[in-house]
Protein backbone atom coordinates (compact mmCIF):
# COMPACT_ATOMS: atom_id res chain seq x y z
CA UNK A 1 0.00 0.00 0.00
CA UNK A 2 2.85 2.38 0.80
CA UNK A 3 4.19 1.96 -2.72
CA UNK A 4 0.82 2.92 -4.18
CA UNK A 5 -0.54 5.55 -1.78
CA UNK A 6 2.47 6.58 0.29
CA UNK A 7 3.85 5.65 3.70
CA UNK A 8 1.60 8.02 5.66
CA UNK A 9 -1.54 6.55 4.08
CA UNK A 10 -0.34 2.99 4.71
CA UNK A 11 0.39 3.84 8.34
CA UNK A 12 -3.01 5.53 8.72
CA UNK A 13 -4.83 2.44 7.41
CA UNK A 14 -2.83 0.21 9.70
CA UNK A 15 -3.70 2.34 12.72
CA UNK A 16 -7.39 2.45 11.77
CA UNK A 17 -7.62 -1.34 11.76
CA UNK A 18 -5.22 -1.69 14.71
CA UNK A 19 -3.10 -4.07 12.66
CA UNK A 20 -0.01 -4.70 14.77
CA UNK A 21 2.00 -7.76 13.66
CA UNK A 22 5.69 -7.27 12.83
CA UNK A 23 5.46 -5.38 9.55
CA UNK A 24 7.31 -2.46 7.89
CA UNK A 25 5.51 0.13 10.05
CA UNK A 26 5.18 -0.29 13.81
CA UNK A 27 2.09 1.87 14.23
CA UNK A 28 -0.83 -0.54 14.30
CA UNK A 29 -1.93 0.46 17.80
CA UNK A 30 -2.55 3.98 19.13
CA UNK A 31 0.19 3.63 21.73
CA UNK A 32 2.72 2.74 19.01
CA UNK A 33 1.79 5.45 16.51
CA UNK A 34 3.67 8.71 16.27
CA UNK A 35 1.72 11.45 18.07
CA UNK A 36 1.23 13.49 14.88
CA UNK A 37 -0.06 10.42 13.00
CA UNK A 38 -2.43 9.54 15.84
CA UNK A 39 -3.74 13.11 15.90
CA UNK A 40 -4.26 13.17 12.11
CA UNK A 41 -6.02 9.80 12.05
CA UNK A 42 -8.19 10.69 15.04
CA UNK A 43 -9.25 13.94 13.35
CA UNK A 44 -10.03 12.09 10.11
CA UNK A 45 -12.09 9.45 11.93
CA UNK A 46 -13.93 12.17 13.85
CA UNK A 47 -14.88 13.89 10.57
CA UNK A 48 -16.02 10.56 9.11
CA UNK A 49 -18.14 9.86 12.20
CA UNK A 50 -19.80 13.29 11.91
CA UNK A 51 -20.47 12.70 8.20
CA UNK A 52 -21.99 9.26 8.92
CA UNK A 53 -24.18 10.69 11.67
CA UNK A 54 -25.43 13.39 9.30
CA UNK A 55 -26.16 10.81 6.59
CA UNK A 56 -28.11 8.63 9.02
CA UNK A 57 -30.02 11.66 10.28
CA UNK A 58 -30.96 12.61 6.69
CA UNK A 59 -32.06 9.03 6.00
CA UNK A 60 -34.22 8.96 9.13
CA UNK A 61 -35.81 12.28 8.19
CA UNK A 62 -36.65 10.89 4.75
CA UNK A 63 -38.63 8.00 6.24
Amino acid sequence: MAEIAGAEHAQSVRLCVEYAPAQPFDCGRPERAAPELLEAVTAKLDRMRIDRYAAVHRAVQAL
